[in-house]
């Protein structure tokens, strides 16, 4: 929010001396404190919040890498490169706790080619897999590990 508040002082001057930028710094620092004092922000959640920005970034990224993975996997069983493949309905524990988070997870596994989340209670999702290969990444998978950061219950 200070960056911000920064951004447009620098908008409001309609020019970048160093007097205004000094100023700028000057008064978006007060007008910080009172944020802080008076209105309940803190530098703290500001901080988490571009936190889970480069967080939820780099989950898209992560994300985006598996369904093209997965859709690699899918085209080679439709097309027959592999003729044998196991279908499986898989139970596996999930540690999140915030239930947004879970929905994201739960959403993800949905829309990566091959797997569906079929059931989500409590911390327990029950997924259906193409093939039983896909579900051995969903326990310690990395867009796990990001959701668990987001959260706050793994660094």
């Amino acid at each position: 929010m200070i960056i911000l508040l920064f951004v447009f002082w620098l908008i409001l001057s309609q020019q970048i001396t160093l007097e205004i930028c000094i100023f700028g710094l000057l008064i978006t620092g007060c007008v910080a404190v009172f944020m802080c004092r008076h209105l309940g922000y803190s530098l703290r959640t500001e901080w988490e919040i571009w936190r889970n920005i480069l967080l939820g970034c780099a989950y898209l990224l992560v994300l985006i890498l598996e369904i093209l993975k997965a859709n690699w996997t899918v085209a080679g069983i439709i097309l027959g490169r592999r003729k044998r493949y196991r279908p499986a309905i898989v139970c596996v524990q999930i540690p999140l706790q915030r239930p947004v988070l879970q929905a994201i997870y739960a959403n993800s596994i949905t829309i990566t080619p091959g797997t569906i989340t079929v059931e989500q209670e409590n911390n327990v999702y029950t997924v259906h897999c193409l093939d039983q290969n896909m579900a051995a990444g969903l326990a310690d998978s990395t867009l796990l590990k990001i959701l668990q950061k987001m959260e706050g219950t793994k660094a």
